[in-house]
């Protein structure tokens, strides 16, 4: 029986240069760091992404000067010292300032628990803080996943050597299931259903951006079963967007890196060799 598995892509290289992500939803949109998302080598951008983010750390420091630059630390600076500039704050307030003590809380217990890692290495600063400013402006505060039907994990990495966004080329997947109960689980411990405003986890059919409109289909409100089932019945899987409004632990994900596409059409046997090369690289 197949099961329901969600994915994300990211673009695993840069420069040539392998990339890896936390899994935390971005919080604000900027021009240049978005747009050099498409032309990495860009030496101007580059040049000015360097003195954006010389000067987030510099405020940091003045702003902080007995605290430790990490990761988690950054985090709550840009949260509360850019909070008006957070992704569509005016149009939706998703956020509001009790969600970001939650969000913070949640942070802090997930570093506690090895769930994420608190780096202070300057070079994973600078790219935590670049990934945090990178969103599409009309995008809804939130991490995106696809949805796709697999019969197992070999199947999944099959499905997933086809190319469908240029540059894309690093998948984190898991099942369904994994993420339910994990948003289940957390909802739990912070009484959730009472104190935090969010939809942490709902479903859109189509590209909307994160929007939600009287279709989406949202956990808050559903027991899980009948969450999968709404998902299942009225959605087409192939053209769902699903939003998670909390940070996600890395080791909820298995990931890999294909640097060659190739085209499987379930077809794949005929590629064994290089399917079992791309395959070693999954990380678990």
């Amino acid at each position: 029986m197949s099961k329901l598995y969600i994915y994300t892509r990211k673009d695993g290289y840069i420069n040539d240069v392998k990339q890896n992500y936390d899994l935390i939803p971005k919080l604000f949109h900027n021009e240049l760091i978005y747009k050099l998302r498409e032309s990495p080598t860009d030496e101007d951008g580059l040049r000015l992404l360097n003195e954006i983010l010389t000067d987030i750390k510099q405020q940091f420091r003045e702003a902080h000067p007995n605290q430790e630059l990490n990761k988690l630390n950054i985090y709550k600076f840009l949260l509360f010292k850019y909070e008006s500039e957070i992704l569509n704050k005016v149009k939706f307030s998703y956020i509001n300032e009790d969600n970001k003590k939650y969000i913070i809380n949640l942070m802090n217990m997930m570093i506690e628990n090895h769930l994420l890692i608190n780096s202070s290495d300057e070079s994973e600063i600078n790219h935590f803080i670049t990934h945090l400013l990178r969103a599409h402006k009309n995008m809804e505060y939130g991490l995106y996943f696809s949805f796709k039907l697999a019969d197992n994990d070999d199947d999944f990495y099959a499905k997933a050597l086809t190319k469908e966004t240029p540059n894309r080329d690093l998948i984190y997947f898991t099942e369904f299931i994994d993420i339910i109960q994990f948003v289940l689980k957390w909802k739990k411990i912070f009484k959730l259903d009472y104190t935090f405003s969010m939809n942490v986890l709902y479903a859109n059919q189509g590209w909307q951006y994160g929007a939600i409109s009287d279709d989406s289909i949202i956990l808050n409100e559903l027991d899980v079963n009948d969450f999968i089932s709404k998902i299942f019945q009225n959605l087409n899987l192939l053209e769902v967007e699903l939003i998670c409004q909390l940070p996600l632990p890395y080791n909820l994900f298995r990931y890999m890196y294909i640097r060659n596409y190739i085209p499987f059409r379930n077809k794949y046997l005929k590629y064994k060799k290089k399917y079992l090369e791309l395959k070693n690289n999954l990380k678990k």
